[in-house]
């Protein structure tokens, strides 16, 4: 079995941009959620025992921005930084059938909009997690809509 993937069309401003999301391989993804788990686990956070992130992802979503703040403000972004580099390194974008690999280096070549970055990762996050929760932004809510 393939590797789950989706096509989705991000507004960037004055532009539509499209991506292909691919999901990570499964050690890769058992290791993110593990470094992702014990960055959760030095904010103080209380996980259910046998929670998993796909539990915690709802959670985030539930709780907003306030929650997911609140979390963020107790680490280093050097530490975060990794985990959304990963995000992203599970993105291309789409120009004409032709795909390109987005890197940290890269995306500033074609996103305009920090909101339409984060929303980029926070799909790859559902992706990954797979999450089945409504079709919304999560946290980047105020980015522009998502066709998938």
């Amino acid at each position: 079995m393939a590797r789950r993937e989706k096509i989705i069309t991000l507004r960037d401003r004055d532009q539509d941009l499209s991506f292909k999301i691919r999901e990570m391989s499964a050690t890769g993804l058992e290791a993110w959620k593990i470094r992702a788990l014990i960055l959760l686990a030095k904010t103080g956070i209380e996980v259910p025992e046998g929670a998993d992130l796909q539990a915690v992802g709802a959670y985030l979503v539930a709780n907003g921005v306030k929650t997911l703040t609140g979390i963020l403000g107790k680490v280093d972004y050097g530490e975060v930084s990794p985990l959304l580099d990963d995000l992203l390194a599970c993105c291309s974008r789409l120009v004409e059938n032709v795909s390109e690999r987005c890197t940290p280096e890269s995306v500033d070549n074609y996103i305009q909009d920090a909101n339409t970055l984060s929303r980029l990762r926070w799909e790859a996050l559902r992706l990954n997690l797979d999450f089945t929760g409504p079709e919304d932004a999560g946290p980047w809510s105020s980015s522009g809509d998502a066709s998938i």
